[in-house]
């Protein structure tokens, strides 16, 4: 085993340069681009950014493209063959593919990480920048979360499209309920909070692959010498929920990989290419996201202010999802059932909902 990991570690060396490369210039190349000095020398009082964001969004790409790209390899009947054929086991062969996967990722993100605050030492000289290694210590799990949790999603399809279908899907879901709830929620007064993108975003795997981690750092007055220009801008509550996404998806990224494991001896390469039956991929997903969408489309029912358009269109999209998975319009009738019971069920959540939400005049 140990040789076949050296045997793809060789084999992804130009990808790994491609990956590093890729988080080299979308951090270095808006640093470079920043005038953080006046003619005269003197620092900008705008406060220009550092660009810190830009390249946590970056590395929230490759643990994403990273698994997709590692694990291919299951969405072609050829070279599922091939490394079928290997004297190792199913299982090993994909603790190879884990692993090497890893090391990419953690590879990129060390050299560039690196790289770019050379860069910017070279171009600001007014930084704390121990507080740089901290940020850089705290996005190796967060990254694991999302790399974890992108694989096992993956490896549930058997075409590259459901693949990557299947990959958004699942990392949208518990965000959708927990949109879905507070929308339910919100359209109907009293509500003490106002429903926004952190209620979708807390839940993502993505959570702390964010510019929340350098906020969170400036926040605290730790990154920058002129953090007294922030003023805490988190209230409890979005504290409340980005802590609680976080520790869900750890929890989950730590399922996702021991199931990615054990469930590999049960894979055949016979599968490679046909509809992806997966509890975890359309089958499960496409029901749950009927009942969430139209809830929420038609959320505020109750006051007349349900959105009609946005719910056919909502109607639409699932049957052209229902399209992909399936790959015929003959879906056959239980099918066909499941999904319209869905949607209607998601009508009725927003009906019931309003009825005991909605506020005593």
């Amino acid at each position: 085993m140990k040789k076949y990991i050296v045997h793809l570690l060789r084999k992804n060396l130009v990808p790994l340069a491609v990956f590093t490369l890729f988080c080299i210039v979308v951090f270095a190349v808006p640093v470079l681009a920043t005038n953080y000095y006046d003619w005269n020398g003197h620092w900008n009082n705008y406060l220009p950014s550092m660009h810190i964001g830009t390249y946590i969004a970056a590395l929230g790409a490759l643990c994403v493209i990273i698994p997709i790209w590692i694990f291919s390899y299951k969405m072609n009947r050829r070279s599922i063959d091939l490394h079928y054929s290997l004297p190792l086991s199913h299982t090993k062969v994909l603790v190879a593919h884990f692993l090497v996967g890893l090391i990419l990722l953690y590879s990129a993100y060390t050299i560039s990480c690196f790289v770019g605050f050379l860069v910017l030492i070279l171009k600001v000289r007014r930084l704390h920048l121990v507080y740089y290694f901290y940020m850089y210590l705290s996005l190796i799990l967060p990254a694991f979360i999302v790399y974890s949790t992108t694989a096992f999603l993956f490896t549930r399809a058997n075409t590259m499209r459901d693949g990557i279908f299947t990959v958004i899907g699942g990392h949208l879901l518990l965000p959708m309920v927990m949109y879905t709830v507070a929308a339910l929620f919100s359209a109907y007064e009293p509500y003490p909070y106002e429903v926004t993108g952190s209620w979708f975003f807390a839940f993502t795997p993505f959570v702390r692959i964010s510019r929340r981690t350098y906020v969170d750092a400036i926040e605290t007055g730790v990154l920058v010498p002129w953090a007294e220009y922030y003023g805490s801008s988190a209230s409890e509550l979005k504290n409340a929920l980005f802590l609680t996404g976080g520790l869900i998806w750890a929890a989950l990224s730590v399922a996702a990989t021991v199931g990615l494991i054990f469930t590999e001896k049960y894979s055949r390469a016979e599968n490679c290419g046909q509809v992806s039956s997966s509890i975890f991929s359309y089958k499960l997903q496409l029901p749950v996201y009927s009942v969430l969408l139209m809830a929420a489309a038609l959320s505020g029912i109750s006051s007349g202010e349900a959105d009609a358009i946005l719910a056919v269109l909502i109607a639409f999209v699932i049957f052209l999802l229902s399209l992909l998975y399936k790959r015929t319009i003959k879906f056959g009738w239980k099918y066909a059932v499941v999904i319209a019971a869905c949607l209607i069920g998601g009508i009725l959540v927003a009906v019931i909902a309003g009825e005991y939400l909605i506020s005593p005049v």
